[in-house]
């Protein structure tokens, strides 16, 4: 008898696009349906739907029409195909319900119709389906529970329903699924805790179960998956302590329980799991100190405790890692930063930022020839900037501002040519603007803002022509706006405010069309506004403060306020710009914390010798003070008058130029 054991129709261009019940496969089946074993058709841009007619293949053992353009509902007569074991429909635009009939296909050990756009309940039927070993519905647009009936699918080894709106709790009855290697219910809707009942899948090697809104504690039972290689179970509610448990997982290469509400220390256990590459349990409520021990994770790659509230130092355990990513930003790290770390050659990313870590950036970071970003941000770092950081020519972001640094910008930083954001503000660095950072071709945001800078204006900046966020206010910088800048075709916020500019402004600067802000206030300029800076239609504030002209003659917006924002639990309140996801280390997150009753901070301080004020007393109800007291006899404000609507002071009295309250 002839049989068409497979017809595998590998198609010529001419045929790509056909329909599918015109294809040569589908019509040679209908010649002889009772020898058409199987049918695979993937990846051949076929159009149409799936016609009712497949059911009469009763022959039929495999179908695979994967990777196509298909549309339309699945058929009901699926059911009928009693002898079929394989049915692979993924990677389509399917959409409708998944018929019940299914169930009827007892024979099926493979059910494939992932990626498509199927709607409604996960079929009870399908749990009529004694032989099942992978069950792969997921990216759909499933909703509903999942069945409890599903739990008798003793045979599955794969367990696939991620990506799809599943709600309610995880049946329990999944904990007989004891072949199972894989479950995934990842990126869904589910409630309540997970099921204690997961501990005795003793066989499972990856587990999925993040974002989603479970609760309650990571079951202790988890400790029992000891084949396991993945356990991701981050971005949902749990709660509690991390199980000691966890430290009994030794083939576990991925431990992801980030992004929960788990309070306790790092289980000393854990520090056993030394086939780790990829630790993640950021953004939890987690304290204590970083053992030692995390030295001995000679294989980890990424590691990520940020936004917790550990505690001590760095230890110099940690340049026994073979990692890639360092993430420790936003915990309270205090001491120095260990010169070891110069000895993690693969190490592309360091984020340590918005911690209480201090004394000096170790020249050693030189020697990291991958570090492409480098985030130290919102610390107490003094000294200087090292030279050896303009050896790190994979380096894209360097963030060193909210310190104390000091010292000159070296020359070095024009070296790195593949640079994009460069922030280096809110420290004390004094000397000239580099004209070397004109050599940095790549830079979208150049943070210089809050430092003691003096000289001018660099006419190389006009290079930067992908530059989108330049801010060089509250300097000292003298001289002339270099008319180059109006090149800079992509900026959108250039700002120069508090410095000791002169001249005119540039008429070149009309020619910033996607311009959103420029700020040019408490300068010297001379003249009039060039009528060609209202071409620039998109722009919503516009500082100015003419030297000869009433201000009051031009009815620009007024500049908004500040916000005091990203108060730390040690009670520094950091004062960013209206612009504060752009200012602040994108690695961390932006919060308020630790501020009085109505979320303003009552004290600032450790504000730095830029002729700032020690302390601000009597907030107004946007935040602001009103007054300004007790500055320390240097030439400051005794007081801030003549406030504007916004709670900006118009007038600081006896103040430097860039003296700011």
């Amino acid at each position: 008898m002839l049989i068409f054991a497979l017809l595998l129709l590998w198609y010529p261009w001419w045929c790509f696009g056909t329909n599918f019940e015109e294809s040569d496969a589908y019509t040679t089946c209908l010649d002889a349906p009772e020898d058409c074993e199987k049918l695979v058709i993937y990846g051949e841009e076929l159009t149409g739907t799936l016609p009712t007619e497949l059911g009469t293949l009763a022959a039929m053992t495999s179908f695979d029409v994967s990777s196509n353009s298909l549309d339309g509902t699945m058929p009901t007569e699926l059911g009928t195909l009693a002898a079929m074991t394989s049915f692979d429909v993924s990677f389509n635009s399917l959409d409708g319900t998944m018929p019940t009939e299914l169930g009827s296909a007892t024979a099926l050990t493979n059910l494939r119709v992932r990626s498509n756009s199927l709607r409604g309940t996960v079929p009870t039927e399908l749990g009529n389906i004694p032989t099942l070993s992978a069950l792969r519905l997921y990216a759909n647009s499933l909703t509903g529970w999942v069945p409890t009936e599903l739990g008798r699918l003793q045979a599955t080894v794969d367990f696939q329903l991620q990506e799809n709106s599943l709600a309610g709790p995880m049946p329990t009855e999944l904990g007989q699924l004891t072949r199972g290697t894989r479950m995934y219910v990842h990126q869904n809707a589910f409630t309540s805790a997970l099921p204690t009942e997961l501990g005795e899948l003793t066989k499972l090697k990856y587990v999925g179960a993040y974002k989603n809104s479970f609760t309650g504690r990571l079951p202790t039972e988890l400790g029992h998956l000891t084949a396991v290689s993945s356990l991701q179970v981050h971005e949902n509610n749990l709660q509690g302590a991390l199980p000691t448990e966890l430290g009994q997982l030794s083939k576990a290469t991925r431990l992801a329980c980030g992004s929960n509400s788990l309070t306790g220390t790092l289980p000393f256990e854990i520090g056993g799991l030394t086939s780790l590459e990829i630790l993640e349990l950021q953004e939890n409520l987690l304290e204590g100190v970083l053992y030692t021990q995390l030295g001995s994770f000679t294989r980890l790659e990424r590691i990520n405790l940020a936004s917790n509230r550990l505690e001590g130092s760095l230890p110099t355990e940690l340049g026994q890692l073979a990692a890639t990513e360092v993430h420790l930003h936003n915990n309270s790290l205090t001491g120095t930063v260990p010169t070891t770390l110069g000895h993690l050659t693969s190490l592309a990313l360091l984020s340590c930022g918005f911690n209480l870590l201090t004394g000096t950036v170790p020249s050693e970071l030189g020697r990291l020839a991958a570090l492409s970003s480098l985030g130290l941000s919102d610390n107490a770092f003094r000294a200087t900037i090292p030279t050896e950081l303009g050896n790190l020519i994979s380096m894209k972001a360097l963030y060193l501002d909210s310190n104390s640094v000091t010292g000159t910008l070296p020359t070095e930083l024009g070296s790195l040519g593949a640079m994009t954001d460069l922030h280096l503000h809110l420290n004390s660095l004094l000397g000239s603007v580099p004209t070397e950072l004109g050599n940095l071709l790549y830079a979208k945001e150049m943070l210089l803002q809050e430092n003691c800078l003096t000289g001018v204006v660099p006419t190389e900046l006009a290079s930067l022509s992908l530059m989108e966020l330049m801010d060089h206010s509250s300097n000292r910088l003298t001289g002339t706006l270099p008319t180059g800048l109006g090149q800079l075709a992509a900026t959108t916020h250039l700002l120069f405010s508090y410095n000791s500019l002169m001249g005119t402004v540039p008429t070149e600067l009309g020619a910033l069309t996607v311009m959103s802000e420029m700020g040019l206030r408490n300068n010297s300029f001379s003249g009039t506004l060039p009528e060609e800076l209202g071409q620039l239609t998109g722009m919503t504030l516009l500082e100015h403060h003419l030297h000869l002209l009433d201000y009051r003659r031009h009815p620009l917006p007024t500049p908004a306020a500040h916000d005091i924002a990203d108060c730390e639990p040690h009670g520094r309140a950091r004062r960013v710009t209206t612009a504060a996801p752009r200012f602040a280390d994108p690695t961390a997150r932006d919060r308020v914390t630790d501020c009085e009753p109505h979320g303003r901070a009552e004290c600032v301080t450790d504000c730095g010798p830029h002729g700032r004020a020690e302390c601000v007393t009597d907030c107004e109800p946007h935040g602001l003070a009103e007054c300004v007291t007790d500055c320390e006899p240097h030439g400051r404000a005794e007081c801030v008058t003549d406030c504007e609507p916004y709670c900006l002071a118009e007038c600081v009295t006896d103040c430097e130029p860039y003296c700011l309250a």
